[in-house]
């Protein structure tokens, strides 16, 4: 975005009464056509796509209809990981380093009197002020046009919680893949977020290796967020003052009203439903369990044989409400091996399914060749080692 486009959206009423009153038109389709506006109708399609883009993930944002870039929707967190970790926090001054579209200074923000929000974009921090205003954020607000780390440096203020989103990408747009590498560099910046603040919050690539997290910047809380069972961050929590054994906790965020998390010391006592039927069930741990490293104790926990040496596939008798992964019904189950497969596959006439391989020496599209299935279909095929190295198949059907 242009700061000439954004002029327009900031000062234009007939510009943002366009789009809010085409809000649903298809914006490629519309270019087309030869109409003449007071305004420039390129930044109004623009606008329209990046809000109808924004719904799912930002439902009550986009309902306000914000003044949005591509840069800043591609890299902001979603509305319910936004609220979720917002149970985490509360207190009365919060800064946010890196605000960025400012999602998570929002949400998190509702539960301090006061938040501070840095941003080195002056654009971003005029489209942070103007979409805080619409949302009606109700709360303290001071915005600085400033890197987060020079603010540090400058200001002598002492917060309950410092945010910090770090950029992984290099001034080119490629992802930088070495936590030291991002802007600001928090390993760097760790004395002086510990001597500015009570607790300390560092969202992460979900890519990165719990372990050495724990080993290098000694938090006391990790939590690994996945939502819908698709890993989002490794948010890296320190706690100043606690004392506590470093804990690590999976959470996969389901909606803005359910969210399954599981930290591996609670001992759950739940009910398991033994009325679906006499048939096994088969679960495959969510990736935040194993992101976390708790597949071993999640599945203890819930009394399950386990299938394979690095916990990732389990069996049970009975349902078990709210498992964090997927569940499915069992079929059949054997030693694999190519002649025997495929005669099973003839048999059962089944030409599509979904393939899932852990552990094993085939990857899942090299076994859909192998095999000939088509990728789809109810059906789903998981295939490891089991405990005593041995290739095995788990043939499985969605559950109704």
């Amino acid at each position: 975005m242009q700061q000439a486009q954004l002029d327009e959206l900031l000062q234009n009423a007939e510009l943002r009464k366009f789009i809010a009153n085409h809000i649903d038109i298809v914006t490629s389709a519309y270019a087309l056509q030869n109409h003449k506006y007071d305004f420039d109708i390129r930044t109004a399609l623009q606008q329209i796509d990046l809000l109808q883009r924004i719904r799912k993930k930002l439902p009550e944002w986009s309902a306000q209809q914000p003044i949005l870039t591509r840069k800043l929707i591609e890299q902001c967190t979603s509305e319910n990981v936004a609220r979720y970790k917002s149970t985490l926090f509360k207190g009365e001054k919060m800064l946010d380093l890196t605000a960025g579209l400012g999602i998570d200074a929002y949400y998190m923000g509702k539960n301090f009197d006061m938040v501070t929000v840095c941003d080195a974009d002056r654009m971003n921090v005029t489209i942070l002020n103007s979409n805080f205003e619409l949302l009606k954020f109700g709360k303290e607000l001071e915005t600085y046009n400033i890197k987060g780390e020079a603010y540090l440096n400058a200001d002598s203020k002492q917060f309950d919680l410092i945010f910090v989103d770090p950029d992984r990408r290099d001034e080119y747009g490629n992802r930088n893949l070495g936590v030291s590498d991002y802007s600001p560099n928090v390993i760097a910046l760790l004395p002086v977020l510990k001597a500015k603040a009570k607790l300390c919050a560092i969202k992460l690539s979900p890519m990165l290796d719990v372990t050495w997290l724990e080993n290098v910047m000694h938090p006391s809380v990790i939590y690994c967020i996945s939502e819908k069972n698709e890993m989002k961050e490794i948010l890296v929590v320190i706690d100043i003052s606690s004392k506590t054994k470093l804990q690590r906790i999976a959470v996969d965020v389901l909606s803005r009203e359910k969210v399954l998390s599981y930290s591996g010391s609670e001992k759950r006592t739940v009910t398991y439903d033994t009325t679906a039927g006499n048939d096994n069930f088969f679960y495959e741990a969510g990736n935040a369990i194993i992101k976390s490293g708790l597949s071993k104790q999640y599945f203890e926990s819930n009394g399950m044989q386990v299938l394979n040496n690095n916990y990732t596939f389990g069996l049970a008798e009975y349902l078990i409400p709210d498992f964090i992964g997927r569940t499915f019904r069992m079929t059949k189950s054997g030693a694999y091996n190519k002649k025997n497969f495929n005669k099973l596959l003839g048999e059962r006439e089944i030409t599509t399914a979904n393939i899932t391989a852990r552990n094993f020496p085939l990857t899942a599209e090299e076994l859909r060749k192998t095999h000939m299935l088509k990728d789809g279909g109810a059906i789903t095929a998981f295939f490891t080692r089991d405990l005593g190295g041995d290739l095995k198949y788990y043939l499985t059907e969605q559950l109704n």
